[in-house]
Order: structure tokens, then C-alpha cells, then sequence
């Protein structure tokens, strides 16, 4: 699927602290960002954001949530890119993961989808 993925035109990015990095390389994720501070999290989001050749975002949740609200409903309006969050503490690996991705889905199926 990242194949085809990429056949698109479209490349998946991560933004991740440095600990998280070469398991997202072994996932087969070739662009990886290692952030070390939020000033850098948000000069290196927005860059990304602004990028025509992206059409995912991974990115570490506690990253994200250091970002202005402003900047994230910029992304929540675009189509692309994606923005999907990387649950990283014991608290968010604990949920369910169709409470956390549920928005996602709606989002880009338009409707909620129960298996």
C-alpha cells in the first residue's frame, strides 16, 4: 500500500523525537524528522504543512499538542495532508484504538464505520 501511496505523488512524513525514529525507518517510512524542542516541532509542522508533496503526516502526540490551535484546524481543513497521531505514553496506548482513530475515519469516509 505505501507503494501505491507513493505512485500518487504523495509522500508520508514523520515528525518524531529521536528515541521513536528508527522505528518508524524500520516501518518503511523514509522521510523522518527528528525534532529535539517544540520551536523546532512547530517551524518543522508548518514547513511540512505548506509542502505540496505530502499527503501524510505522522506525528508524535505529545508533539502535536504543543502546536497552535490556528495551525491545526489549517490542516483539519485540507484534504491533504493527513495528519495522524502517534499514540506515545501508557495512557494512550491503554484506549481503544477506534475511540482514537474514530475522527479520522469520519473524516475521510464520512461516515462512522463499527465492525
Amino acid at each position: 500500500m505505501l507503494s501505491q501511496f507513493r505512485v500518487s505523488g504523495k509522500r508520508i512524513v514523520a515528525i518524531v523525537k529521536p528515541d521513536l525514529a528508527p522505528l518508524i525507518r524500520i516501518l518503511g517510512i523514509e522521510d523522518v524528522v527528528e525534532v529535539y524542542n517544540e520551536a523546532e516541532v512547530l517551524e518543522v509542522f508548518k514547513r511540512i504543512i505548506m509542502s505540496e508533496n505530502v499527503g501524510i503526516i505522522l506525528i508524535q502526540k505529545r508533539l502535536v499538542e504543543g502546536a497552535p490551535s490556528d495551525v491545526l484546524e489549517d490542516v483539519h481543513s485540507r484534504l491533504y495532508p493527513v495528519l495522524i497521531t502517534l499514540p506515545d505514553s501508557v495512557e494512550d496506548l491503554k484506549k481503544n484504538p477506534i475511540e482514537v482513530y474514530r475522527d479520522l475515519v469520519r473524516r475521510f469516509i464520512g461516515f462512522e464505520v463499527h465492525l
